[in-house]
């Protein structure tokens, strides 16, 4: 766009950065003139606007995009980095706009964007991404056993397995003709003083 401005000393604000050319005529008393021109550059200062997304919260094992179409630079980025960490550790690095990755475990990720403008200013934003647990726990009770009588037996539920650990187990010890028997804890110890046919749940 052509700018014209008059006076001696005049003042101008490049708003955007570039090459721009800069020339100067000069009147005398009888309309003579003289013409000159110079180079201005005008170097970029602005950094770049980087922009991660919103936090997010879905369930576990499932793919998602990140997308960086909304960072935006005054000369245009360059390159796009994303790290992806979970409980402190890399796993997933990209460099692209758009990425994809599946969220196996259940936690907190922090997700990390990088832009790079033309040249060089950087940006960064960091959003949190919650993985919802959808995975139930696999209780084991172990194998059936045949014990006598007022022997002590001792139960454990330590093959029981679940993706982000047990907290809270639950026994019941039920037969016919009693009440049932509840106990709590990853193991026990019980004594049956009757004979007869019990299930361990």
């Amino acid at each position: 766009d052509l700018v014209n401005q008059t006076g001696r000393t005049p003042k101008y604000t490049f708003p955007t950065p570039g090459v721009y050319n800069v020339t100067l005529t000069v009147y005398d008393s009888d309309g003579q003139f003289d013409t000159d021109s110079m180079t201005v550059t005008v170097v970029d200062v602005t950094p770049p606007i980087a922009d991660a997304g919103q936090v997010r919260e879905f369930n576990e094992d499932v793919e998602v995009t990140m997308d960086a179409s909304l960072s935006f630079d005054d000369v245009g980025i360059v390159s796009y980095r994303w790290v992806v960490t979970y409980q402190g550790v890399t796993v997933f690095e990209g460099n692209k706009k758009k990425e994809r990755f599946n969220f196996t475990d259940p936690g907190l990720y922090e997700v990390t964007l990088t832009v790079t403008d033309g040249v060089g200013l950087t940006a960064e934003d960091t959003v949190q991404y919650s993985v919802i647990d959808v995975t139930p726990p696999t209780a084991s009770v172990g194998i059936d056993v045949e014990l006598d009588e007022d022997a002590p037996h001792t139960f454990s539920g330590s093959a029981s397995q679940d993706n982000v650990g047990i907290v809270d187990w639950e026994w019941v010890i039920s037969a016919e003709d009693m009440p049932p028997v509840r106990r709590t804890g990853e193991s026990f110890e019980y004594v049956f003083s009757e004979p007869g046919v019990y299930t361990v749940t």
